[in-house]
């Protein structure tokens, strides 16, 4: 019988190529996209960590993007479904989370060549091995 993997060793990898500490970070990181630094990411995460619901520690990661998305919402920020004032956006405008194919892997997940360490397959370093690539969107 094989054990659940823990999402911190599950989400290790994305949370240090984004200079990550947790999961949720990550999540946080995700959500925003490429419409803030790292600094601001970390700076809105710090604001919306006390409203974070504690979650299973093998839940899958699309749960952990709930949450803190949900946690924007109790915080007040509102920054993952509506515009604001400091990102050029129009302040009416919803978002709402697209889902494409990775371009990178093709949809499979597959990274190139196989790792000298574990000797498995390698990851897609694009869409973490998930073969989807998740980013929000303005109408």
């Amino acid at each position: 019988m094989t054990e659940p993997v823990s999402l911190v060793i599950a989400t290790l990898p994305g949370a240090v190529r984004r200079g990550c500490n947790s999961p949720e970070a990550l999540a946080n990181a995700v959500c925003l996209g490429a419409t803030k630094s790292r600094v601001a990411a970390r700076n809105e995460f710090i604001s919306v960590r006390t409203h974070l619901q504690n979650g299973a520690i093998d839940e899958p990661f699309d749960a952990t993007i709930d949450r803190v998305a949900k946690a924007h919402l109790l915080a007040g920020l509102g920054d993952l479904t509506k515009g604001d004032d400091d990102d050029g956006e129009d302040e009416g405008a919803e978002r709402y989370l697209e889902e494409h194919e990775c371009g990178l892997c093709n949809g499979t997940g597959n990274g190139s060549g196989i790792s000298p360490y574990s000797g498995e397959a390698m990851r897609c370093h694009g869409c973490e091995g998930e073969g989807k690539i998740r980013y929000w969107v303005s109408r």
